[in-house]
């Protein structure tokens, strides 16, 4: 990702995803630190295709130290990022009457 993606991602409130999926993984760190340089919001995703690849908390944790984010900042992308995600889909679901 580039510094003008990930701005834009900001701009637009367009969460970036930093992934635990082997292999696709070995560019969190890249995307951490756009992500940082211009206020973009995180979401960790698991990217799983079957139960054995679901995340743990510990896995998580370790997931997002690994991509370079400190561990003050790990609540608001394991909870606060998410939850405000989940609203969004209610809130965007609610206007449309479904």
């Amino acid at each position: 990702i580039t510094a003008e993606e990930a701005a834009l991602a900001a701009e637009n409130g367009v969460f970036l995803k930093v992934t635990a999926k082997p292999g696709h993984s070995l560019g969190n760190g890249r995307v951490v630190a756009m992500a940082r340089e211009v206020g973009a919001k995180l979401l960790l995703g698991s990217d799983t295709h079957e139960p054995g690849q679901l995340l743990t908390l510990a896995f998580a944790t370790r997931v997002l130290l690994g991509a370079g984010l400190p561990e003050g900042e790990l609540p608001s992308i394991l909870r606060d990022n998410s939850r405000e995600m989940l609203e969004r889909i209610q809130r965007r679901e609610e206007s449309k009457g479904t």
